[in-house]
């Protein structure tokens, strides 16, 4: 339920946008600015000076600037915005908060050299400086889907500067535990998120996770059971407050009252179709038949149960499809039921691609090659923007009398390019050009998909025959042996041969 990037956006900080441009710009430009603040600090103290000497006194006209940059701000005129707060901070120019919203001014007006000059004085790397300016700067940071491990460093010390020069401010408490829990330091977010719970429930539920995950389940009942209290509190209150159900149901689940979280999300659903409520629903069957197998692992019947009834509401839920996949490889009569469900939601005409690709992995492991690549074909043709479904169908496009590895060949690399370091792909591509009697590039390749080898049992044939053709005789005799074992298996795997399994 999360939103892109490493935080969700819980403190005021800069737009997702703004602060991608703004922290890639701190990223490259940073000693730049350094070097160049005293010359911007000059020009920036030169502006609006013409006419002040015959005005009311300092403090009175510090004030009306002041107000009509409150009005600007209201109006959204950034450039008059950026007008009243130069002139407000030539006359009180050490007035760190005025220099801070100059600062956000210029950013949001896209003037990033001129903001990274008061920002590089406001919110030191090396010393404190001003809090809430040390807080924007590690949000700006920490936006985005690539934040870098550099990035994450320098957030953290802004933000524990920031609680140096005040240790209860509640936004950087926020920022700084929510940023440890999600990189695994959760014995540090756990006193920073207690800190700005009064103020900021929605971090409850991450405290019962933190607590259960740190083997304290008393403590992880009792924070998901505050969360469940002001949750419902909430949706009492305005039962259309998406947020407050989303958090009932989840602090229910957590409290083991799956049924109850499920009844939850309908409700909200039977008021207004909703996008999130649907997922969470998704999302809620397939924790719960998580949950089933591990309390009762030979239950398969009652996990099929809580399937169907998930994608009944769900349908094209890539978690719930998961689940399906694995009952299709288990066997029985569960596999039977759930292979029955596939092809009743092609019927309907729902999940198409999702169905073909299991329906698809499912013929071939049952040795059915032809049923296999109709349902690939199909699979590919309805989602060709999916990788995994480029992917499997390329396996087949490679295989043979009606063997096309030009067209396999191209869309693995379809697939490559959109997901360039999967190594499963990787393999695809290198059996691909085993076919096609590229050795040297199918060598590359295949050794790259080597950590794969245990799900990958094609892998070593692919590289018996690319050291044959190499003539390297010896190599392929060991991969050779390699693949006999394991198709005798003598590894312990499932080493029914095959394509890639990808996600799903």
């Amino acid at each position: 339920m999360s939103e892109p990037g490493l935080l969700d956006p819980m403190v005021e900080g800069p737009p997702p946008s703004m602060g991608r441009r703004f922290s890639g710009f701190l990223v490259r430009h940073g000693l730049t600015v350094i070097a160049c603040a005293p010359a911007v600090l000059v020009a920036a103290a030169v502006v609006g000076l013409a006419g002040l000497h015959a005005m009311r006194d300092r403090s009175s006209l510090l004030n009306t600037y002041r107000r009509e940059a409150a009005s600007a701000a209201q109006a959204k005129d950034l450039r008059q915005l950026v007008l009243c707060l130069e002139r407000a901070c030539v006359l009180d120019p050490n007035e760190a908060s005025i220099r801070f919203e100059l600062a956000r001014a210029l950013a949001a007006s896209e003037e990033h050299a001129r903001a990274s000059v008061f920002l590089t004085q406001l919110a030191p790397l090396d010393r404190r400086g001003y809090a809430p300016a040390q807080v924007w700067v590690a949000s700006s940071l920490l936006v985005g889907n690539d934040v870098s491990s550099a990035q994450i460093q320098d957030a953290e010390a802004h933000l524990l500067r920031a609680l140096e020069s005040d240790p209860n401010l509640d936004e950087a408490n926020l920022l700084l535990g929510r940023l440890y829990a999600q990189t695994g330091k959760l014995g540090k977010a756990v006193p920073l998120l207690m800190r700005a719970a009064p103020n900021h429930p929605e971090v409850l539920l991450l405290l019962a996770d933190a607590h259960a995950t740190l083997s304290l389940p008393n403590d992880a009942k009792k924070w998901a059971a505050e969360a469940l209290k002001e949750s419902e509190r909430r949706s009492e209150a305005d039962p259309d407050n998406e947020e407050a159900r989303l958090r009932t149901a989840a602090a229910r689940f957590r409290l083991n009252d799956h049924a109850v979280a499920v009844r939850v999300l309908q409700e909200g659903l039977a008021r207004r179709e909703s996008i999130r409520l649907r997922r969470a629903l998704g999302d809620i069957y397939a924790a719960w038949i998580d949950n089933a197998e591990k309390e009762r692992p030979d239950a398969l019947a009652d996990r099929m149960t809580l399937l169907e009834l998930g994608l009944r509401q769900c349908p094209a839920h890539p978690r719930l499809l998961d689940r399906m996949a694995r009952l299709l490889r288990h066997g029985g009569p569960e596999a039977e039921s759930a292979k029955a469900h596939l092809e009743e939601l092609l019927t309907d005409g729902k999940a198409a691609p999702l169905a073909h690709f299991l329906l698809g992995n499912d013929a071939y492991r049952r040795g059915k090659t032809d049923e296999a690549r109709v349902h690939y074909e199909q699979a590919s043709r309805l989602a060709p923007e999916a990788p995994v479904l480029a992917n499997n169908l390329a396996w087949f496009l490679a295989e043979g009398p009606e063997a096309d590895p030009e067209r396999a060949l191209t869309l693995v690399d379809v697939a490559l390019a959109k997901v360039p370091n999967d190594l499963r792909f990787r393999s695809t591509r290198g059996h691909v050009l085993v076919r096609m009697k590229r050795w040297q590039e199918a060598l590359v390749d295949l050794e790259a998909a080597l950590p794969l080898e245990a799900g990958l049992p094609d892998l070593h044939l692919d590289l018996a025959a690319t050291y044959e053709g190499l003539g390297l005789t010896d190599l392929a005799k060991s991969h050779r042996r390699r693949a006999e074992a394991k198709t005798s298996g003598t590894s312990g795997n499932d080493q029914s041969p095959g394509p890639p399994k990808g996600p799903l």
